[in-house]
């Protein structure tokens, strides 16, 4: 039996919720509408759909990340 010390890293299937998922899938493919050449990175769309989640969906924030995104 293996045992988990705090500290270790959760495997990616346990560390985020399918809800969570579905909402980095989300603003993947909106930022690739609005951006569809840029290659954001998974701790950026994380970041993104973590904050567009938290703005209540506020529009804003999608436009914020694709703005940056274009620099």
């Amino acid at each position: 039996m293996q045992v988990k010390r705090k500290g270790d890293p959760l495997s990616k299937s346990t560390a985020v919720s399918p809800e969570a998922k579905k909402q980095v899938e989300f603003v993947r493919k909106e930022l690739a509408k609005r951006v569809p050449n840029a290659k954001p990175s998974e701790d950026f769309l994380v970041k993104v759909a973590s904050t567009y989640s938290l703005s209540n969906k506020n529009p804003s924030v999608l436009d914020s990340a694709a703005k940056k995104l274009k620099k």
